[in-house]
């Protein structure tokens, strides 16, 4: 499967990082990313430890080595999408205290102890910068789960390919 411009990567890894994610997320996935096209060029945009960041493809699938499932928006990117995305490269530090903290709440309780709103979009975590990039609801507590549940549902906006990746 080619990777497309606005394409949305539901990611797992076999690292033990990514296992424990997993496992306390009761989830297949432990990140999500975006792909962007730029001159021409496919680049992924994500939230890592050392925050929101732009990489080329290449080098994000050799840094990372992620399995991934893929979500491709319906009707394309739009600008104010690839505008969302890009400008909250470089400027956007990784959001520790919602995923050490208050994830792990929100999973037990159901009930989001942490940032919302303008606030949320000071730091951000993996899911929640691809929630907010594309306007998808609460983008401050999703999981990488929820998204990938998020786009399964709204057929209308995504459409999901399942791929087998575990012989990649």
């Amino acid at each position: 499967m080619i990777l497309q411009d606005g394409d949305i990567l539901h990611c797992f890894s076999d690292e033990l990082l990514s296992k424990a994610i997993r496992k306390v997320s009761d989830s297949k996935y432990s990140h999500t990313a975006m792909v962007i096209e730029i001159w021409g060029h496919l680049f992924v945009i994500d939230s890592q430890a050392k925050g929101t960041t732009l990489k080329t493809l290449d080098d994000w699938k050799n840094k990372y080595n992620y399995k991934y499932d893929i979500s491709r928006p319906t009707n394309g990117i739009t600008n104010e999408i690839r505008v969302r995305a890009v400008g909250k490269c470089g400027d956007t530090p990784y959001d520790f205290t919602s995923i050490i903290i208050f994830q792990p709440i929100y999973q037990l309780t159901g009930k989001w102890l942490g940032r919302k709103g303008k606030k949320s979009e000071k730091r951000m975590y993996c899911s929640e910068l691809v929630c907010y990039v594309y306007s998808i609801p609460f983008a401050y507590s999703n999981a990488p789960q929820d998204v990938f549940d998020y786009c399964i549902t709204h057929t209308y906006q995504f459409i999901t390919i399942i791929k087998d990746t575990s012989t990649r």
